[in-house]
């Protein structure tokens, strides 16, 4: 499955030299200034997708070294930058939008926009929160729900615990657990001020106007 995402990742690219577009009403299909566009574009961030893609397929089918890589913290950190492909999204809805001409339609379309943002942070905190746990012996995984056996704790054990924790910052919980660290604590604080105050506020905001 990963090798055909990325060859078609990769046949996107050049697919999209040949992609018209509207221009103020109006179609572009000339092949110059539609490669000039996407050049000017996507085609940087699209380009250091593709090669992180390439890179993590060819690292991981290279026999010893892959045993090397999969414990590398940066190539698991430069995975994030495939997430990029999200912010091509709303070229993909705003098209289809431009389309409906139901007033309900297009409310439910920017309602589900916007709940897909917040669940889409929601889910990047969460596991933030859950790599800061376990990169460290005395981070928040090593003394969580001390009564539960360990066989218990599976993979989706540890991401509910930490989206719990998550939507408790929401919900305004100030976290007073003085057994963090000082990684911990300074992403509480990232959090809270980035996320439950600010894009929560801005979020709110779009309801609202919506």
């Amino acid at each position: 499955i990963d090798w055909m995402l990325t060859l078609f990742w990769s046949l996107d690219i050049c697919m999209s030299f040949r992609t018209s577009h509207f221009l103020q009403a109006t179609l572009q299909e000339d092949a110059w200034v539609v490669a000039r566009r996407y050049a000017k574009t996507w085609m940087i961030p699209d380009l250091c997708i593709i090669t992180v893609d390439w890179a993590i397929l060819l690292a991981y089918g290279s026999g010893n070294l892959a045993k090397l890589l999969r414990a590398s913290r940066a190539l698991k950190a430069v995975r994030c930058v495939r997430l990029l492909r999200l912010m091509k999204l709303q070229n993909l809805v705003k098209p289809v939008q431009d389309q409906v001409s139901s007033n309900l339609m297009h409310l439910s379309l920017t309602l589900f926009k916007l709940v897909f943002s917040l669940i889409t942070m929601i889910h990047l905190i969460t596991c933030g929160w859950y790599a800061i746990g376990a990169s460290s012996e005395t981070g928040w995984k090593s003394y969580h729900a001390p009564d539960v056996s360990n066989d218990s704790k599976d993979i989706v054990f540890w991401y509910t615990a930490a989206a719990r924790w998550t939507l408790a910052q929401i919900n305004g919980r100030t976290d007073l657990d003085e057994r963090r660290n000082i990684l911990e604590l300074a992403y509480t604080c990232y959090v809270a001020i980035f996320f439950a105050v600010i894009f929560m506020a801005v979020f709110i905001s779009s309801i609202t106007a919506t």
